[in-house]
């Protein structure tokens, strides 16, 4: 199983490496030799990438190949914080204060049209339900959209 898992880990290695431009460009970029950033490649040598070089490779990578690895090794997949924030910022207050403005517009546009003359007073009313009936679905808009931060995190897969 071990073996099993620093091949995969040495496959990670190796993608990441590929992915930002190869060995030659990689190893001066992360302060190695070519000759040691061969062997924490190959599953020939027992020798691993230092895990403080893990983020820098990554970077130059323009992937986080090997934390999604490690991740996966732990039952976790790895997602974009402003992917996950999109559906985890709305709530049920929110669902519930739009429901409970459009309820309020709902009965005054039907009590407005129960004598089917809509007066100034009731225009005035329905315009301003109108209106919170709309900041409540912007607010949700927004909160749906984030804040447009960038990163990583985990979630436990299912």
């Amino acid at each position: 199983m071990l073996e099993k898992l620093t091949y995969e880990l040495k496959a990670a290695v190796r993608r990441a490496v590929t992915l930002a431009g190869g060995g030659t460009f990689v190893a001066g970029d992360l302060g190695l030799s070519a000759a040691m950033l061969s062997k924490v490649q190959s599953a020939q040598y027992e020798e691993q990438l230092r895990l403080s070089l893990v983020p820098d490779l990554e970077a130059l990578a323009g992937s986080p190949v090997i934390t999604e690895w490690l991740a996966r090794q732990q039952g976790y997949r790895l997602v974009r914080i402003d992917e996950t924030d999109r559906g985890l910022s709305a709530t049920l207050a929110d669902l519930t204060r739009i429901l409970e403005q459009t309820g309020d517009f709902n009965t005054s546009f039907s009590g407005a049209l129960a004598d089917e003359i809509i007066d100034a007073h009731e225009r005035r009313e329905l315009n301003a339900r109108i209106e919170s009936v709309c900041a409540a679905f912007r607010g949700v808009q927004d909160k749906i959209n984030g804040a447009g931060r960038s990163g990583k995190k985990l979630e436990k897969d299912r």
